[in-house]
């Protein structure tokens, strides 16, 4: 085995033998005072949130000036169990434990399990709601192309490669006098590559609606002859039965067409209730909701409707063929609480907004660990001003942690996430960060990308561990908008001699107009895997590195696009000097 190699295992052995270091001091106010208990079974949902209402209430009651609050998980044998999402909403909080012995595991399927965002109705909304539609308990969703929201549907319903598919919810609009969307899914990886989407519903100005599904890596668009007016409530379905594509409007079929093959939808896509989004993972807003209101939205993996039907008049319910069912009949926070996969309630859908307004700032979490299952993201953060995240631990989900929108000068240090499902779609992710992000120490296992970059802000990694696996497209995803910006990636080890046949590239770059700096790291690439793909734009320097291509690789760095400058190699070294560079040399520039 080569030296290097071995110095890699010994590496990542030792991340996990050695114990991260101690943040948080064992004090604050504990949770086990309010009635959690880490021992498997009792819901600690309550408990936990009366201890973060406390810890706020200490921090704005605060007479001597700004006072930080702190709230503490005691370790135990067993994890906490919890039956709804805990909410931090406050500035100046402390949520600290005793490292893997504090173990956070939700009771329920979807949804993550702890969200960060400024306070409803101070720079944040909740679910907004309106009388039901329809016969059944609960309400509708009101939908609103002025203001930016929306509901994510991606970890509960999971079209990709579905037979059979229906889409179907009851609609009543108020305003006909523009373009507008009910249900997507849309995006890009990066600001060079054409959008995908795996289906739409959605209305032209004028009250002309049509519904768009992909099978097959196909498109077919349906258009329904029969326009819609104001203020009066149809159901709208779109059905696939594996042959053909038919769309319903009160049970009367307005368009089909033959099709064949599974449903596409591409892993960059987002699928949501409300608007369209361009970017991934769910950037700007591409294309508003209607302007109206939405009820009983239900996604099955079966062709419910394969001819017209009787118009229903009650809303839906949950069964052995439903993906997704939300009925806005519980709502809480920025939570609407819906059903999937056949099970009553296991579902806790988050409300995306994008304000202009509305903060909070010294946040932190630290010595935790969180059991994500299968389904779940890891903790969602929104809109925080210098927070940290310090000796965190998530294991599997789909997704790791994930600051989603305008977080400011956010600093990470010794965090460890490792994928247990092949549906991880990242392990970290930032969403249009703002100011200089510091990353220290990520230990990232496995993942389809493992860190994902999507914005023109700075950002600082520094001692990273990439391990890819079989399932994993790319290591490090930095993809912009095209503004100027400087990432800097230092003494961070990539290994993908375990990886496999999904491995597109260790490093995609896209649409970064500054400087992308890799200072003195370590790839380790196998047989004919490059270790950098670039996709416009960019001025790139490989400072002190080392390059361990196999022997059979046709070159350590490959280049796809056009660059506005060569890549620079400063000291750069290689261990099988006979592997070209690059396969396009006339970018690269090496400087001893």
């Amino acid at each position: 085995m080569k030296l290097l190699t071995c110095i890699a295992l010994l590496l990542m052995q030792t991340t996990d033998r050695v114990p991260p270091p101690r943040f948080c001091p064992c004090g604050g106010i504990r949770v086990d005072q309010f009635g959690a208990l880490p021992d498997g079974r009792t819901d600690s949902y309550a408990a936990i949130t009366s201890a973060i209402g406390q810890a706020c209430t200490a921090v704005t009651s605060s007479t001597s000036g700004v006072q930080g609050s702190t709230i503490y998980f005691p370790g135990g044998i067993a994890p906490y169990r919890y039956s709804r999402v805990p909410v931090i909403n406050c500035s100046n909080l402390t949520m600290h434990g005793d490292r893997l012995a504090s173990r956070l595991l939700p009771s329920y399927d979807f949804g993550p399990p702890l969200v960060i965002h400024p306070p409803i109705g101070s720079g944040y909304i909740a679910v907004p709601t309106q009388a039901s539609l329809v016969d059944g308990p609960g309400n509708a969703m009101t939908l609103s192309r002025r203001n930016q929201y929306w509901i994510s549907l991606r970890d509960a319903a999971e079209i990709d490669g579905l037979s059979a598919l229906t889409i179907e919810f009851f609609t009543q609009l108020s305003s006909v006098g523009a373009d507008g969307n009910w249900i997507a899914s849309y995006g890009r990886r990066t600001v060079n590559e054409n959008a995908t989407s795996a289906l739409q519903i959605g209305m032209s100005a004028g009250g002309q609606w049509s519904a768009r599904l992909n099978v097959g890596g196909t498109q077919y668009a349906l258009a329904a002859p029969v326009g819609l007016t104001v203020d009066t409530l149809y159901h709208i379905a779109l059905s696939y039965d594996g042959s053909q594509i038919r769309l319903f409007l009160n049970g009367t079929q307005m368009a089909s067409q033959a099709a064949s093959g599974t449903v596409t939808e591409a892993l960059t896509e987002n699928f949501t209730v409300g608007p369209i989004l361009s970017g991934w993972p769910e950037g700007a807003v591409l294309g508003n909701s209607v302007d109206g209101a939405v009820d009983s939205i239900r996604i099955s993996n079966v062709a419910r409707y394969p001819a017209s039907f009787a118009t229903p008049s009650a809303k839906f319910s949950n069964d052995s063929g439903t993906l997704a069912l939300l009925n806005f009949d519980d709502q809480y926070d920025a939570f609407t609480v819906g059903s999937a996969n056949g099970r009553n309630h296991n579902a806790h859908f988050f409300l995306r907004y994008t304000p202009n307004n509305g903060a909070i700032t010294d946040v932190e979490l630290s010595d935790l660990y969180f059991d994500n299952g299968t389904a779940r993201c890891g903790p969602m953060i929104r809109k925080t001003n210098a927070s940290r995240y310090r000796n965190l631990e998530i294991r599997g989900g789909t997704c790791g942690l994930w600051l989603q929108d305008k977080d400011y000068e956010t600093q990470i240090d010794y965090y460890v996430f490792r994928a247990s499902t092949t549906h991880t779609r990242f392990d970290l992710a930032f969403t249009n960060a703002s100011g200089v992000s510091d990353i220290v120490r990520p230990l990232l296992f496995g993942g389809r990308y493992q860190f994902v970059d999507a914005g023109d802000q700075p950002t600082v990694l520094r001692s990273g561990w990439f391990q890819t696996e079989s399932n994993t497209i790319a290591a490090i995803l930095a993809s912009g908008s095209g503004g100027q910006t400087v990432k800097d990636i230092r003494d961070s080890a990539f290994n993908s001699e375990s990886g496999g046949a999904s491995l597109e590239a260790l490093i995609i770059l896209a649409g970064v107009q500054g400087s992308v700096n890799l200072m003195a790291d370590s790839l380790q690439a196998p047989p004919a895997i490059a270790a950098m793909k670039v996709e416009g734009g960019g001025h790139i320097n490989i400072i002190g590195g080392l390059f361990s291509g196999s022997e059979n690789a046709p070159a350590n760095i490959s280049i796809i696009g056009e660059l506005s400058s060569p890549i620079y190699l400063y000291g750069v070294s290689r261990t099988a000097p006979n592997i070209p560079w690059s396969d396009n040399p006339a970018y690269l520039t090496a400087i001893p």
